[in-house]
């Protein structure tokens, strides 16, 4: 990816964050620091679109607003709402989490990655997820999106590289924001057919700079 200063990092810390304040998508979950709010919301987010899940939002959490009242779900209604997401399985994860959320841990979601990692059906990304968006901890938050943008904007040739650079670039601004803002990027104007002239790191972008714009991690679906 090539040697970068501290001074492109905090550049594009602060165009991430201003676009963000102006143009980032509004979504219930994004209005609370809950844990278990993020948590959940995370399983239902899982190869689903952002907007399906946004309709649904409301009505899952006023049956379930607490992993209490997750963990003793009847198993065929919990199922019966993810079919309508698709993928029922993630609601017996789901649920098997909530319940090592109240056995193990007195009801609260752990605050390590270690611990979040113990729980069923919760992978590096969810835990990331997590981390980020319930205490703003400085984790990279790598879905495809993210790795679309950095793919493009930044090189990186692989997840891995996205992560090591986003690690970096989480240390000049609230972690929280900047991953939303890149999430939020790759969803609406660095897709598979890129709005290059409405994107904020257009004239730092390595690969439309190279007269190839898009060329990099180009598939993948937005949520």
């Amino acid at each position: 990816m090539g040697y970068r200063g501290e001074e492109y990092f905090e550049e594009v810390a602060r165009r991430l964050a201003e676009w963000y304040r102006r143009r980032g998508r509004d979504f219930p979950w994004r209005h609370t620091r809950d844990p278990y709010v993020i948590l959940a919301t995370e399983f239902l987010l899982q190869r689903t679109r952002a907007e399906t899940v946004a309709k649904v939002f409301e009505e899952f959490f006023s049956r379930y607003p607490s992993p209490e009242s997750l963990a003793n779900a009847d198993p065929e209604e919990l199922r019966k709402f993810f079919s309508r997401l698709g993928l029922v399985r993630r609601a017996d994860a789901l649920r098997e989490a909530a319940r090592e959320i109240v056995e193990r841990h007195g009801g609260s979601v752990p605050r390590s990655k270690e611990e979040l990692l113990k729980l069923k059906g919760v992978g590096p990304y969810i835990a990331s997820a997590v981390l980020c968006f319930a205490y703003s901890a400085p984790v990279p938050v790598v879905d495809t999106n993210v790795e679309r943008v950095l793919g493009r904007a930044a090189g990186a040739s692989s997840r891995e590289e996205a992560e090591a650079f986003l690690e970096r670039l989480l240390r000049h601004g609230n972690p929280r924001e900047i991953s939303l803002a890149l999430i939020d990027l790759g969803a609406l104007v660095c897709t598979r057919k890129p709005k290059c002239p409405e994107c904020p790191l257009s004239d730092l972008c390595s690969y439309r700079g190279s007269g190839r714009p898009g060329a990099q991690c180009a598939g993948g679906a937005s949520r």
